[in-house]
């Protein structure tokens, strides 16, 4: 098995077990949805740089927006939660 680089691929694994582990206790204490969107936002990102690092062929930019947007909307002054 071939890795292009070894060490980016592996800490994208911790990206991946964050946003296993924020949406599990998103719904063990019963959190609004839109942070399960912010931690599958997580687990995208980590896939998405785990197969870049890994492979060198797939494109790297469009994870990067998605993860801006989340938090943005996350933190946006808005008096009802947006779902």
């Amino acid at each position: 098995m071939y890795c292009a680089e070894l060490v980016n691929t592996a800490t994208n694994v911790v990206f991946m077990w964050l946003g296993f582990k924020g949406i599990r206790n998103c719904i063990m204490y019963s959190q609004q949805p839109v942070f399960i969107l912010a931690y599958i936002g997580y687990l995208v990102v980590g896939a998405g740089s785990m197969a870049f690092h890994s492979t060198l062929k797939c494109m790297h930019e469009p994870w990067f927006p998605f993860t801006l947007c989340v938090p943005c909307l996350l933190i946006s002054p808005v008096t009802e939660p947006p779902f």
